[in-house]
């Protein structure tokens, strides 16, 4: 968690102007792991994470945890995206999974929790 608030507020100190947009940098991972990712979006404006490639095809995306303070929809297999609630400042989260198989054809699941910053 403190690895994460660090992140945001180093992105916030080095990129002012991207984060009052949208600004959510990739991650690396491997299969059947969750990692954190961070997200910066302006209050009522959206964020959209282009998911990349894997080993194996992908069968779904799906949100497993819904934001408190906006909405997180998936858009095909390759998009998820956040939209902060207008007014609203200040953290939220979410998190969403990519179902699928790797390249021996085994079940794989790649889980990304989103910690979110809106800013006004």
């Amino acid at each position: 968690m403190i690895r994460i608030a660090t992140a945001v507020l180093l992105m916030t100190a080095l990129y002012p102007a991207a984060a009052g947009a949208c600004t959510s940098p990739g991650v690396k991972m491997r299969d059947n792991e969750t990692v954190p990712r961070i997200m910066i979006v302006k209050s009522g404006r959206s964020c959209g994470i282009r998911l990349g490639s894997s080993m194996g095809p992908m069968e779904t995306t799906k949100i497993l945890k819904v934001p408190s303070h906006g909405t997180a929809t998936v858009d095909g297999l390759m998009r998820v995206k956040y939209e902060a609630n207008s007014g609203y400042s200040g953290p939220d989260a979410f998190a969403y999974a990519r179902i699928g198989r790797d390249h021996l054809n085994k079940p794989t699941v790649r889980t990304i929790a989103v910690q979110v910053t809106v800013t006004p």
